[in-house]
């Protein structure tokens, strides 16, 4: 059963991320992103592939009980929802584009009241289920080092474009929230 319902989630991930990459692109203005998105997408591919071929062909896994199969399950399914949310809550201000629209205004309430880049926090709790339910921790690395490392290049790109544009207003944001873990990063 639970296999099922991991790969239900994965398959639904999989299907919003393509969505949100065709659906919500901005076809008309010239994109900030410095190559950002590719190595955002580049490094997801690799890291998944490399992670689950790690899963797959290593046998050194750990036992893992059933309720930590549901907890990696639940993780995964409230990361692919509040992501849908966020995106939803910024409405036509998100973009896969890194720009600003011309009447854009900075979003700090709600999901942005404490963490700058909710919709990437809620990925990366996509991928914490994701590799707690591969159980093994070199696939976890394999995962999650990749991933981690073009979110991080991918919120330098955006902060200087929204710094850019909102000048102190985003300056001030920035001092009294983190970037994805509330009160903590």
């Amino acid at each position: 059963m639970m296999i099922y319902c991991f790969s239900f989630i994965v398959v639904c991930w999989l299907i919003a991320e393509i969505g949100y990459s065709w659906l919500l692109r901005d076809r008309q203005q010239k994109s900030s992103d410095k190559g950002s998105l590719i190595l955002l997408w580049g490094s997801v591919i690799l890291g998944v592939s490399a992670g689950a071929w790690v899963a797959l062909y290593l046998n050194t896994a750990f036992q893992q009980a059933d309720w930590i199969q549901g907890l990696a399950l639940v993780l995964m399914a409230i990361g692919v929802i509040g992501r849908a949310r966020v995106i939803s809550a910024l409405g036509k201000f998100f973009t896969v584009n890194v720009r600003i629209h011309q009447e854009h205004e900075l979003k700090t309430d709600g999901f942005y009241r404490h963490v700058r880049h909710p919709s990437y926090s809620f990925l990366i709790l996509t991928f914490v289920g994701f590799c707690i339910e591969l159980n093994h921790w070199l696939a976890a690395l394999a995962v999650m080092i990749p991933v981690l490392l073009a979110f991080q290049r991918r919120i330098v790109v955006e902060e200087k474009v929204l710094l850019a544009h909102f000048g102190m207003e985003y300056k001030n944001y920035q001092s009294r929230t983190t970037k994805l873990i509330p009160w903590i990063w």
